[in-house]
């Protein structure tokens, strides 16, 4: 029997390499080590990471694992650049056949209760720490056979996170415009949630025309095939880089790299102050007596010499020296991350340049922003072809990223309103009005008051009209009121009566 192309994907690919080294590197920095790195886990948690001195003992070494310390500055630095976009809820609005059923993915994204404002934002933060992110859009095996059923027995695609150590890169393949056309993942046996896989895994491989799963020997355990066209994976990344580059490196893999090393210095640091730090009392005697050095006792030296008792201590500079360094890396951290402004780095600067540092960072959070929104755009494209409904989706992540004050806000949305340029310009005004004075406002609240606003627009709009004569003196802005009459005509919907009046006062006004 023919194999199908998915087949034929993994068979090609199980038989150019056998799934080992699967946690891949990047720039040195493992994917796991930036996972740790993040979280605090693993060898910054039991020491593991801790670099072990050439002559070390290994009990020496065991000991300073156990007082190891991690000042985690990756968190914060990846948060940083995370936390801003979603800060708000994303302004997202739908419409269409399929506008149902893609509301209620957004309550229930991956069947376990993620709304898509979270799904959203443990996407972008995946994407930053390790350069890139998957979304993985799977439907359920037993489709209900109308749009009624699915709407009332909740059966609908869902999406789960595939992060990149978990994909297998000798079976990620893309066209030439960038397009995958292939892409394969770990996923454990038991698809309980865990992330990594273990020794106990099956591969899954996707295709434009089906899917096929194996296992990690490469024997064939199930496939189907689908009509999407296109592979049901959204590409997450982190900076805008070549299409075609589907693995792209990590940003934070030099500020890993940095923590690391500053686990290292701290480590060092605190050895030095547990044995170093206290001083050691000298005093005359007669008797010899084994060398004991520690801060509990004492030590002995010749009693004719003309010494006094004293209290002796080893150099500071090794410390100053360990202390020093920690404090030059902790800010390079912070300016390899674009913070220069946080706490921590004491330098005066003038306002010219913070406002730069500022710039910097702002469009740094608003190239991010722009990439979370093209993603979360093709997610919602994906789902539309799984349920085989149109959906018009229209979402906006920020761009500017300053402190928001509300008088400001309310103060500039009254200017714009006095410009008198149409009901849809009024609208969105509207819209941002909200999302600064009521940023956590429910989706529902918040349609229903743009409703509001739509129907007071429209009003205000005829009652103009309706007192427009068609003379120039008697009017202030006659373009402006044009331009609302032509933007009125285009409303779906409009009373015949109204849009006759709206015609003759255009006419008019052509005329004069």
């Amino acid at each position: 029997m023919a194999m199908n192309a998915a087949e034929a994907a993994v068979a090609k690919g199980t038989a150019r390499q056998r799934i080992k080294g699967w946690k891949k590197k990047d720039k040195g920095v493992s994917f796991q080590m930036l996972r740790d790195a993040y979280y605090g886990t693993g060898g910054f948690e039991d020491g593991e990471y801790l670099i072990q001195h050439k002559r070390e003992k290994a009990d020496k070494y065991n000991k300073r694992q156990e007082l190891a310390y991690y000042l985690n500055y990756t968190a914060p630095c990846v948060n940083s650049h995370v936390d801003p976009i979603f800060r708000q809820e994303i302004k997202r609005d739908w419409k269409g056949p399929g506008s149902t059923l893609w509301e209620q993915f957004t309550e229930n994204t991956d069947n376990a209760g993620t709304k898509i404002q979270g799904l959203a934002k443990r996407a972008a933060l995946g994407a930053k720490l390790f350069g890139i992110n998957f979304i993985v859009m799977d439907n359920a095996k037993e489709q209900p056979e109308t749009l009624g059923q699915a709407i009332d027995s909740h059966v609908l695609p869902y999406a789960f996170i595939v992060e990149p150590d978990r994909v297998l890169p000798e079976q990620v393949n893309t066209d030439r415009f960038g397009r995958l056309t292939q892409f394969s993942y770990i996923e454990p046996k038991d698809r309980d949630g865990v992330n990594q896989a273990d020794d106990d895994y099956n591969i899954r491989t996707w295709t434009t025309t089906g899917w096929v799963l194996t296992d990690k020997d490469g024997k064939l355990l199930e496939k189907g095939e689908h009509s999407l066209k296109r592979v049901p994976v959204t590409v997450w990344p982190s900076r805008e880089m070549d299409p075609a580059v589907v693995f792209q490196p990590s940003e934070f893999a030099a500020i890993v790299k940095t923590n690391h090393h500053l686990y290292q210095l701290c480590s060092w640091l605190s050895e030095i102050l547990q044995n170093q730090a206290f001083s050691i009392l000298i005093y005359p005697s007669r008797e010899g007596t084994a060398l004991t050095i520690g801060t509990d006792n004492a030590l002995g030296f010749d009693g004719e010499a003309s010494h006094a008792p004293a209290f002796i201590a080893p150099p500071a500079d090794p410390a100053t020296m360990l202390e020093n360094q920690i404090d030059r890396l902790i800010q390079e951290i912070y300016r390899m991350a674009n913070l220069t402004l946080v706490t921590g780095v004491q330098k005066q600067t003038s306002g010219v340049s913070k406002a730069w540092d500022f710039e910097r960072t702002n469009q740094t959070l608003s190239d991010f922003a722009a990439n979370c929104q093209a993603a979360e755009k093709d997610l919602a494209d994906v789902f539309a072809l799984w349920v085989g409904q149109a959906l018009n989706y229209t979402v906006e992540y920020p761009t500017d990223f300053k402190i928001v004050d509300v008088a400001d806000e309310l103060a500039n949305a009254e200017t714009a309103v006095g410009l008198n340029l149409g009901s849809t310009f009024l609208i969105e005004v509207a819209k941002k009005v909200l999302a600064a004075y009521l940023p956590g406002l429910d989706a529902k609240v918040f349609d229903k008051v743009v409703a509001e606003i739509e129907a007071k627009g429209t009003d205000e709009l005829m009652s103009r009209i309706g007192s427009y004569t068609g003379k120039p003196a008697e009017s202030a802005n006659i373009g402006a009121l044009t331009g609302i009459i032509k933007q009125l005509l285009q409303v779906d919907g409009i009373d015949p009566e109204l849009k006759a009046k709206a015609e003759e006062a255009l006419n008019g006004s052509s005329a004069a």
